[in-house]
């Protein structure tokens, strides 16, 4: 499959717009996204009386996600019983197509009657999944370049990563791409030498310390001379 770059560039773009600036995405970051932009994010569990409302019962049985604008409101759902990097992915996916401006059909974002590109944007909405959690820029910055790599981060899936791992070979030369490396990438360097200065100045505490008790130690020793 070979990734329309602006998809990338919407998703790098995206992430910048809503101050993500560190990796991994938490489930807590996409629901401020959500609140954000005015979507509501709930799980099918506690969403069952709309979905029966709604009449997608039967759309719900066969998706994990999905994405609906119902009387003026866009929602995402998700089954809240999957595995937590899956409901990443999954409310990535249903983000990727609202903010794609996907189809909609019967009320669900994403949903067309031509078959060709109904698969093309269930293939956007992927790969703007894919770089909201790995962007490429990021993992190119960090000397992540191949699928192998790109599966041990654990940031994406398996199945993610091989498509995801053909971005990977392009160094960041969009101004959206150079701000978010610098933004991720920058943050986890500054941490790292957070820890360090820390560390600097604890163990210079520790010297001073020991030898002021010396020279205190020094200049109290007892008088033995008897009166």
């Amino acid at each position: 499959m070979n990734t329309n770059r602006s998809v990338l560039l919407k998703a790098d773009g995206f992430l910048l717009n809503h101050y993500i600036n560190r990796l991994p995405l938490t489930l807590e970051e996409l629901e401020r996204i959500a609140r954000n932009m005015g979507w509501l994010l709930d799980t099918y569990q506690e969403a069952e009386e709309f979905i029966v409302k709604a009449g997608m019962a039967d759309f719900v049985k066969n998706h994990k996600a999905m994405a609906t604008t119902f009387e003026g409101q866009t929602m995402i759902l998700y089954d809240g019983q999957l595995p937590y990097a899956e409901k990443l992915q999954y409310i990535c996916h249903e983000m990727g197509h609202i903010t794609l401006r996907h189809t909609t059909e019967n009320g669900i974002v994403g949903l067309c009657n031509d078959p060709q590109r109904m698969v093309m944007q269930e293939e956007e909405a992927d790969a703007f999944a894919a770089e909201m959690m790995a962007p490429a820029c990021v993992m190119y910055e960090r000397g992540i370049i191949d699928i192998e790599g790109l599966i041990n981060t654990h940031l994406i899936s398996k199945e993610q990563a091989v498509k995801h791992a053909e971005n990977l070979s392009r160094r960041p030369d969009t101004e959206e791409e150079r701000m978010l490396c610098d933004v991720i990438n920058h943050r986890g360097k500054t941490g790292k030498d957070k820890n360090i200065l820390w560390g600097a100045c604890a163990f210079a505490f520790v010297c001073v310390l020991m030898t002021s008790l010396a020279l205190v130690s020094t200049i109290k020793t007892p008088d033995n001379t008897s009166s």
